[in-house]
């Protein structure tokens, strides 16, 4: 039977009658970062995103936020980047950026001026210009810029219905020099490539987001699809022996496990690229998925990649769980979390105060759409968890939720939250058995992960906020505690 959809309301339609819960967010909003494109280069991790920003960093652990300009020194804001580099004859370095329907920028530094190059061409026409049939090829969006082992340059583009590609000239790299084809098309066969949170959707898929990947001779496409607003937000691949241009195939397993991206703290998992890092190792750079604000209300996460034992590309796990950096384990991939648990998770609460419909459960509930809020006259708001066993707790996460923030400040000024963490191993209403073990003064990250560095034995653990900017209230949306039972047997 035929149905006809024509006038029905999709996920492209009429949207700004459902346009989120609270404050609906542009996708350029300062407090929100995705589409990440990773960069390792000198020993050194670049990691470029939507909303205009770069992070730098040697070892995962501290990174360094750039604010990219222009040669003219105008700030740069941008939507899904692509980074790419080019040793040019003479041996200099060339780093290239674009982004959504943005022209080609270039620098000798990965780090900037970007010098604008101008737009990308086909035949001496802009994109806009050059049409089949009446349609534009596909407008490029979510562009990608990969430079091949004999430095060949090539170009992938597009953000439904399909991904295309071409090469570009390297002494003229705006301009494309084969003709325009498409690599990767929509096909609801498979389901995992359909919208929806559980990809329900059987008339909407929507190709995004490519990035290629060579790794031991072989081209690795790989592309986003189900939707950026879904935990199911996910990654797939088209492998190749061919070329970066030809003899795809469809790799028909998705790149990171559905189950992983559906649960936990740390959802979704796709819009991101695959890089290949220290010791041959690779690493896989997502967006993650919170949605609260809006459907683009965004963070980023990391994973280990690898090729399984059938060939495929795969991230076999989103850790909830803190990781080693790269380089430490030979073989990340196989499991490179440090042996920590969660252990604060639906453990139960005291809190100092709190205000209904912001119940306390919400800080533990592993849910980044959900808070804790104190109430407003409380000055000193304090939150504890009862870990109910014996821990060595190392390390805490802690989520916060700016309520009344501007959301147009800076992503180096985003959370001036002061805080202390504390443990306490033996009467938790004796305020002398309270041993403070680590205090956090302004330009608090949104996410912030703290590293004891060693291990305290501790049977509960508790946040007090100190200080806050007064035009806000926090809210906090995840205090997580990781550690092992002191009877945790040894491997």
């Amino acid at each position: 039977m035929h149905i006809d959809v024509s006038n029905s309301p999709t996920h492209a339609r009429f949207q700004p009658l459902f346009n989120g819960t609270v404050s609906y967010i542009s996708e350029n909003d300062s407090r929100a970062s995705a589409d990440p494109s990773g960069m390792y280069f000198n020993d050194t991790w670049y990691l470029y995103g939507t909303n205009g920003s770069l992070w730098v960093s040697k070892d995962f652990s501290e990174w360094r936020f750039v604010q990219l300009k222009t040669d003219d020194g105008k700030p740069m804001n941008f939507t899904a980047p692509t980074i790419a580099h080019r040793k040019d004859s003479r041996g200099q370095e060339h780093f290239y950026l674009a982004w959504n329907s943005s022209h080609l920028y270039e620098s000798l530094s990965p780090e900037g001026p970007f010098k604008d190059l101008g737009d990308f061409t086909y035949n001496g026409k802009s994109f806009q210009e050059n049409t089949r049939d009446g349609k534009i090829i596909a407008d490029h969006n979510d562009v990608n810029i990969f430079v091949d082992d004999d430095n060949r340059m090539y170009f992938y583009w597009g953000m439904g219905p399909w991904i295309s590609g071409a090469e570009l000239d390297v002494d003229n790299p705006t301009r494309l020099i084969t003709e325009p084809k498409v690599i990767i098309e929509y096909d609801n066969n498979y389901k995992w490539q359909n919208f929806g949170q559980h990809h329900q959707d059987y008339e909407n898929g929507f190709p995004e987001g490519s990035w290629m990947l060579k790794y031991k001779g072989k081209y690795y496409l790989t592309w986003t699809t189900a939707g950026t607003q879904y935990d199911s937000y996910t990654m797939g691949c088209y492998q190749s022996t061919s070329g970066p241009l030809d003899g795809f195939k469809l790799q028909e397993k998705e790149i990171i496990p559905q189950m992983d991206a559906m649960s936990g703290t740390v959802r979704g998992g796709g819009h991101g690229s695959i890089v290949e890092g220290p010791n041959s190792t690779l690493w896989c750079f997502y967006t993650v998925n919170v949605g609260y604000e809006g459907d683009m209300e965004r963070r980023l996460g990391c994973d280990p990649a690898k090729i399984d034992a059938d060939g495929n590309l795969v991230v076999p796990h989103l850790s909830e769980v803190p990781q080693y950096a790269p380089g430490v384990l030979a073989n990340p991939a196989d499991c490179n979390e440090t042996g920590d648990d969660i252990l604060s998770a639906r453990q139960g609460y005291a809190v100092s105060s709190y205000i209904e419909g912001w119940n306390p459960v919400y800080a533990n509930d592993e849910s980044i759409l959900t808070w804790w809020r104190p109430a407003l006259d409380d000055k000193n708001p304090w939150y504890a968890v009862p870990l109910k066993g014996n821990y060595n707790v190392d390390a805490f996460r802690v989520i916060w939720k700016e309520l009344n923030a501007d959301k147009s400040v800076p992503l180096t000024e985003k959370c001036a939250i002061d805080y202390i963490i504390e443990v306490c191993d033996g009467n938790p209403s004796n305020a002398s058995e309270w041993v403070k073990v680590y205090e956090r003064k302004g330009k608090t990250e949104i996410i912030d992960y703290v590293n004891l560095g060693k291990s305290v034995k501790c049977q509960f653990a508790r946040l007090t906020i100190t200080g806050w900017p007064k035009e806000m209230t926090p809210g906090l949306v995840e205090f997580t505690v990781f550690g092992r039972s002191v009877a945790k047997p040894e491997n």
